[in-house]
């Protein structure tokens, strides 16, 4: 979660559980729980910086933060599908961290100025699961893909890069890396898949959140 504006309930336009529309002026914006769906062009040209979206929503409509000042956000593990457009004319956002769970992404989602191919933002950098729905986004575009988690032939994690309060390791991993999620301060949870037989001293050092 994200330090900074206040944002109070009434900035936010909700029905039937879909974020219809943002109408608040803070630069960083957390979205209240309870929403499972931010709908067509809810943040639409507004001024904002940052935003938080929480577990439980689902998807993300066309055109929804289309136009914004967005330089980071923070992605649910529950998103499902990501619009068309969605993250268009973001021009601050230069990374995007795509949820192993995404199964759509649509068409200029995020990484362009423009709907066309010869607008895309320079560096843009696409991070997800190895053969997930952000990997085959990254190559339909020619993005650099950066995985979400680096794990040898061994079975042994050597580098983790998202960003999420509660982490889901994937199976297959035997043993954690020294220093694999050393300083990640915005961990508070992992679940460890059975099988994992080692994790190396030092491996969780400085996780503060972590309990």
């Amino acid at each position: 979660m994200y330090s900074g504006d206040i944002v109070m309930p009434d900035d936010f336009e909700i029905e039937n559980e879909i974020l219809k529309k943002y109408h608040g002026h803070n630069k960083n914006v957390i979205i209240p729980d309870g929403v499972t769906e931010i709908g067509y062009g809810a943040f639409h040209a507004c001024r904002i910086e940052s935003v938080f979206i929480p577990e439980g929503v689902v998807s993300i409509g066309n055109l929804a933060f289309t136009g914004t000042g967005v330089e980071r956000g923070s992605l649910p593990s529950t998103l499902k599908s990501i619009g068309k457009g969605a993250f268009l004319r973001c021009g601050e956002l230069k990374r995007i961290i795509i949820p192993p769970g995404v199964t759509k992404i649509g068409d200029y989602a995020a990484g362009f100025m423009w709907p066309r191919e010869t607008d895309k933002i320079d560096g843009f950098v696409v991070c997800g699961g190895i053969g997930s729905e952000a990997e085959r986004y990254a190559g339909r575009y020619g993005f650099e893909f950066e995985p979400l988690f680096r794990i040898n032939s061994d079975g042994e994690l050597l580098e983790y890069n998202g960003d999420r309060k509660h982490v889901v390791l994937p199976a297959g991993i035997r043993s954690f890396s020294r220093d694999v999620f050393s300083h990640d301060k915005a961990i508070a949870s992992i679940i460890i898949p059975e099988g994992v037989t080692e994790i190396a001293s030092g491996s969780f050092f400085d996780c503060v959140s972590l309990k």
